[in-house]
């Protein structure tokens, strides 16, 4: 076992593509390894100096209980077909190494959860069909006639949902204006922490190398209160448009005008692109957001990514390791 060394990145390229069958630019492993505001550690297990497996792992500022501490998220668990079954997973997923913070957190994607940890659920998947076709491609039963008329409700829904019960303008970010939003960005995040029990840190630093500044950029709209004050964001999403699907990947919201508005900015902002349907993954133990996101159009649609928990700090008791305790987005694991 070793660290991550200069000349590593051509081999964890092929075996991220091997393990997950999906492309990764060397752009996209500096943004990972190099740029990301919090440090990340490679694991890397190797056989006659060969890379046989890999994992990641990074300390995240997090809400505990409305007090800011820390926690290990891991991703990327990969081991060479070649070496499977020799242990290198366990070795990677650090059996033996002590615990370091109060809880970890990993989003499995095979049926295996990491070593000590527990399986807590899945993220919901929330998703609106923007055009007949994806709805027939998601339900080929359904007859052409009923799935034009179930897109149509659903774009009238989008539109006329009625969220307004104040005026909320909603602006999108750049590199180039980012820095006028930081502080509010910042203050935002201050106030997450009573969304729910654990809620991961969203503060401008994470928001810009999140979202803006990785080699694929998403798009970022802020809401704020036109009766407040000019310079105070009260919400924000990012999403993007690929593959003709309409992803959000994050969204902080404080009560349902904002959300309502937010979404209906995605809406506006993606509808040139056409994209077939609007996907959403979301775990939020407040009581609103899902009725928000029905009458926005959306539908719950089998599961998102799996959650597997830690929880090693004595202090806080084992009654909490359970997904309502949770505030996560897809932009909370590492699959997005």
């Amino acid at each position: 076992m070793r660290g991550f060394l200069p000349g590593d990145e051509a081999r964890l390229i092929e075996l991220y593509e091997i393990c997950f069958e999906k492309k990764r630019s060397g752009e996209e492993l500096a943004w990972l390894v190099q740029r990301a505001p919090q440090p990340t550690q490679f694991r890397i297990a190797t056989i006659d100096d060969r890379i046989v497996g890999a994992m990641y792992a990074r300390v995240f500022p997090m809400w505990m209980c409305g007090e800011i501490s820390e926690m290990d998220r891991g991703g990327d668990l990969m081991v060479d077909p070649a070496h499977r079954g020799r242990g290198i997973s366990k070795l990677l997923r650090g059996a033996e190494r002590p615990p370091t913070r109060a809880l970890s957190i990993h989003f499995p994607r095979g049926n295996i959860p990491p070593l000590k940890s527990r399986r807590i659920g899945r993220l919901t998947q929330w998703v609106r069909w923007e055009q007949p076709t994806a709805l027939r491609e998601d339900a080929p039963w359904l007859p052409v006639g009923v799935s034009r008329v179930a897109v149509a409700a659903t774009r009238v829904a989008a539109r006329g949902a009625s969220f307004r019960h104040r005026r909320i303008r909603c602006c999108e970010l750049s590199p180039e204006n980012f820095a006028g939003e930081e502080a509010a960005l910042d203050a935002l995040d201050l106030r997450s922490g009573v969304i729910a029990p654990f809620v991961m840190r969203r503060d401008a630093a994470h928001v810009r190398w999140r979202w803006l500044d990785r080699p694929d950029p998403w798009r970022v709209v802020v809401a704020s209160d036109v009766g407040g004050d000019p310079e105070s964001v009260i919400g924000y999403v990012a999403f993007t448009v690929l593959d003709s699907q309409c992803r959000i990947g994050d969204i902080l919201a404080f009560d349902p005008a904002t959300m309502g508005a937010l979404i209906r900015a995605v809406t506006k902002s993606s509808s040139p692109e056409r994209p077939g349907r609007t996907l959403f993954e979301l775990n939020d133990p407040r009581p609103w957001p899902a009725k928000v996101l029905r009458l926005a159009g959306f539908l719950p649609r089998g599961e998102g990514p799996q959650v597997s928990v830690r929880l090693t700090d004595e202090r806080l008791p084992e009654s909490l390791v359970r997904l309502s305790s949770f505030y996560l987005t897809a932009g909370d694991t590492d699959l997005a």
